[in-house]
């Protein structure tokens, strides 16, 4: 696999479930905070506590799930925000790989299905979403 790195001048933000912020390596591209922040309510898969992906209705016919990444949704998302990243690739896949945080945001689903803060957790800075 080949690595490329990125270095930016900005913050970037990862999301995505605990796991992949825990071991920092993502299938999805980076997004800058506040694009991050606005899929938490934008995005139905996301924002809703019950909407499952169409998995059937795919954009790409050739979009697959890397080994040891589940099309699962977490019982919490987390952004994760930094300046720098790699991106790992092979013939069949791309993995973006950030460098370690400077702040991890997280939210829950509460017993309604909506998301909200977790709680110990706090919102992403306002510097960051500038």
């Amino acid at each position: 696999m080949r690595a490329v790195r990125h270095r930016v001048g900005y913050w970037i933000a990862f999301l995505g479930g605990p796991a992949s912020a825990r071991h920092r390596l993502l299938p999805r591209p980076t997004r800058t905070p506040g694009c991050a922040v606005a899929a938490l309510s934008l995005c139905p898969h996301i924002a809703v506590g019950r909407a499952r992906r169409a998995t059937e209705n795919r954009l790409h016919a050739d979009t697959v799930t890397p080994v040891g990444f589940t099309e699962d949704k977490p019982h919490e998302w987390v952004i994760g925000v930094t300046r720098d990243y790699r991106m790992r690739t092979d013939p069949s896949k791309v993995l973006f790989v950030p460098a370690p945080f400077s702040s991890v945001h997280r939210w829950i689903y509460d017993n309604q299905g909506t998301l909200v803060l977790a709680p110990g957790s706090r919102p992403v800075h306002a510097a960051a979403l500038a």
